[in-house]
């Protein structure tokens, strides 16, 4: 077989787009068993706490940072510390606001 090289570069680039298509399907089946499905059509606050499993608790155990401003509001920086040994799980849940929220 005497392959030249623009049909070895679309071969490959074939052959490495049917690769990564294959290891997508594993990551999206995950993805269904970690995110509650019932938690993202939930109609409220507490519909999705109970699709999550239960309902959270005040705790003076976990810090929560952010910036003082955000300078990109598409991206904005969260540090989350636990001082808790037994915190295998946090989320974060936005409410719906009046203005400014885009849903994707």
């Amino acid at each position: 077989m005497n392959m030249h090289r623009r049909s070895f570069l679309t071969l490959s680039a074939s052959v490495l787009a049917v690769a990564a298509t294959a290891t997508m399907w594993p990551l999206r089946a995950m993805a269904e068993w970690v995110r509650p499905k019932a938690a993202f059509e939930a109609k409220g606050m507490d519909d999705t706490f109970a699709a999550m499993g239960g309902t959270p608790e005040a705790s003076t155990d976990i810090d929560f940072m952010t910036p003082e401003i955000a300078e990109n509001g598409a991206v904005v920086p969260v540090t989350f510390i636990s001082k808790d040994t037994a915190t295998t799980e946090i989320s974060i849940l936005a409410g719906l606001q009046s203005r400014g929220c885009t849903r994707g």
